[in-house]
């Protein structure tokens, strides 16, 4: 693969999360309804295909792809946490229990 390329793949999938982000913060505010939210797994998004798939070992040996799964992993731990309770009616504590330690 050509790093043109990957780094065009890596833009894509960090606008898909910067919108799928927007979406669940609409949804919190009232803007957005609960249905129009998928909450996938962190390795079924774009990023997260690209992330396990069949990369070449220079990239996956890379400490900064490394670092990646986990913040990643989280983005979409607590957006499903965030729609959960609110599906839940719960907006006081997605509102006002802080997500990270």
């Amino acid at each position: 693969m050509q790093p043109t390329f990957l780094k065009d793949i890596v833009r894509v999938a960090k606008t898909d999360h910067l919108l799928w982000k927007w979406k669940v913060y609409n949804m919190m505010l009232g803007l957005e309804t609960q249905e129009n939210i998928n909450v996938q797994s962190h390795e079924h998004c774009r990023l997260g295909k690209w992330y396990y798939g069949d990369l070449p070992t220079q990239v996956k040996s890379r400490d900064t792809f490394k670092r990646l799964e986990e913040p990643h992993k989280e983005v979409h731990h607590y957006a499903k946490v965030a729609v959960d309770y609110y599906g839940k009616g719960d907006m006081g504590l997605v509102s006002s229990k802080p997500l990270y330690n």
